[in-house]
């Protein structure tokens, strides 16, 4: 399991050869959602993180749309997965947990034109575990650079573990600044 450092590199998160991610899984909302995950393969090398439509099934690609998206990771084992969303300015990003079927859900929630996060509506079953911010890092970064969400999963044990940063690049695939998303919404963020 590793969280990408300032200096890192990754390539592209979305590069050609992806497929169309397996749709056969307890829904996992009820409105305002498309499913929009794409799978791949990733690997750790030193610093580097490089992604390709070959080999082992263990990378999400999720789209952004104009609502919510969503992909879903099982987590019968299977070793380490990871979940890259792109095009942040201020969304936010969910992560939903299915105990029932040891799934998990990573949504990537656009705002609307009153700039408030689109809701929706949990299918049976689901359980929010996280809610993770964008605006921190999209307002140091305002205009610049591309903003990612990265998720690494461990599901080597009952119940899955998922660590979750943003990611700012400028102009290359390197990290250049990180946060967690965890700080609270402050005066003019315009919160949900």
């Amino acid at each position: 399991m590793r969280i990408p450092q300032t200096g890192d590199v990754l390539t592209n998160a979305n590069p050609t050869g992806l497929t169309f991610a397996n749709r056969s899984h307890a829904p996992v909302t009820k409105d305002n959602t498309f499913h929009m995950g794409y799978q791949g393969n990733a690997t750790w090398s030193g610093n580097n993180f490089t992604i390709s439509a070959q080999g082992t099934k263990n990378y999400w690609f999720l789209r952004d749309s104009s609502r919510v998206s969503y992909c879903v990771v099982p987590c019968n084992g299977g070793g380490d997965a990871y979940v890259i969303s792109t095009n942040y300015g201020g969304c936010e990003y969910d992560t939903l947990l299915n105990r029932q079927y040891n799934l998990l859900a990573f949504l990537h929630v656009m705002r609307g034109g009153d700039r408030k996060p689109f809701r929706y509506t949990m299918a049976q079953g689901w359980e929010r575990v996280a809610n993770r911010r964008s605006i921190h890092i999209s307002k140091r970064h305002s205009g610049q650079g591309m903003k990612w969400s990265y998720s690494c999963i461990v599901r080597s044990g009952e119940k899955p573990k998922v660590y979750t940063t943003f990611l700012y690049f400028n102009g290359s695939y390197m990290v250049m600044d990180k946060d967690p998303g965890t700080t609270p919404y402050g005066e003019g963020d315009d919160a949900g």
